[in-house]
């Protein structure tokens, strides 16, 4: 079995292979981490990965125009299975509203590499990412037959929306009265739909663009489910033909990364 490194190298260079004379842009995200209780060992760990295969993109001199890394950090207190996303209670809400401040031995690690010298890393909050996500379902739940909206009522009566891709059906929001809760796909979709956006805009529609996100093995399901949503708002909210995406999520059974699956998303031809 070939290790975490080398899996990722081998993708990048899969991805390189297949962009067709476009630029070759590639993201990796690791450092996930909570804001409750600060980065761990996962965090840390992964972060360093992606940090070694951005340097070693650069070292080995792959026709890569750009390799950006990120953080995603879980500032609403949000925990995900594989059925259900779990909110914590009034007894432990999460209220925390202060701005973020990325934690020391992240942010160290990042400015010690030269990756982060031409192309700022990019931090992304899932509080910001659950209120766009929910604005923009707001917008379309009303179109049920353009978006494929599937509507139910779950046993306390509440409204259940989800979007059908592939049949499968993937949980977006949950309405209460009118109380609006994300989803984890939702914040998931809407990130990688975000830097779809965000990164086409810096460096042209022509390019080809490799996203990689490292998770624990309990979110397995909401990165996989929050890929198709975000190819879904893309094509079908945003107007993007998304033939040059490809979003890839690594799962994790064990903080120090030996153990891991990966799954692959990208446009049905």
């Amino acid at each position: 079995m070939k290790d975490l490194k080398q899996t990722l190298l081998d993708l990048i260079l899969e991805s390189v292979s297949q962009a067709n004379g476009k630029r070759q842009i590639v993201y990796l995200e690791g450092g996930y981490y909570d804001t409750r209780f600060g980065p761990q060992d996962f965090s840390i760990n992964t972060l360093s990965m992606a940090i070694h295969v951005a340097e070693e993109i650069v070292k080995r001199k792959y026709k890569v125009t750009r390799v950006l890394l990120g953080v995603l950090v879980n500032n609403i207190g949000i925990v995900c299975g594989e059925d259900a996303c779990v909110i914590p209670n009034k007894e432990s809400d999460f209220n925390n509203n202060e701005a973020l401040v990325v934690p020391h031995i992240l942010t160290d690690m990042l400015n010690k590499s030269k990756v982060t010298k031409n192309d700022p890393v990019i931090f992304t909050n899932e509080r910001t990412l659950r209120n766009r996500g929910l604005r923009l379902v707001k917008e379309i739940v009303d179109e049920s037959k353009k978006y494929s909206i599937v509507m139910d009522k779950n046993k306390e009566g509440a409204d259940l929306c989800s979007v059908l891709i592939e049949e499968d059906k993937i949980p977006l929001t949950i309405k209460k009265g009118k109380t609006w809760a994300a989803r984890c796909p939702l914040i998931m979709g809407q990130h990688y739909a975000d830097l779809y956006i965000k990164i086409s805009k810096k460096y042209g529609e022509n390019i080809n663009l490799l996203i990689v996100d490292m998770g624990e093995t309990y979110d397995r399901h909401k990165m996989n489910n929050g890929a198709k949503v975000a190819f879904m708002l893309l094509h079908k909210m945003y107007g993007f033909d998304t033939g040059n995406l490809k979003i890839c999520n690594f799962s994790f059974q064990d903080d120090e990364l030996v153990h891991f699956e990966y799954d692959v998303t990208e446009k049905k031809i």
